[in-house]
């Protein structure tokens, strides 16, 4: 994996919309669920920065 990552930004009402398309009495759960793995992506996402971010302060030190 590079050192450097490059942000990919989801169409979030598409994925709401795709997750909906079942019963609408399963909708909130369906969101939660939806919620719930959007969080995970974006602490992945936060982690991968950070460690992007590690990097080159660490190779600017070196220089």
């Amino acid at each position: 994996m590079s050192s450097i990552s490059v942000l990919r930004i989801p169409n979030v009402k598409s994925r709401l919309q795709e997750q909906s398309h079942g019963r609408s009495a399963c909708r909130p759960v369906s969101l939660l669920a939806f919620l719930q793995a959007e969080n995970r992506r974006l602490q992945n996402m936060v982690a991968q920065l950070e460690r992007d971010t590690t990097a080159l302060r660490e190779a600017l030190q070196n220089n």
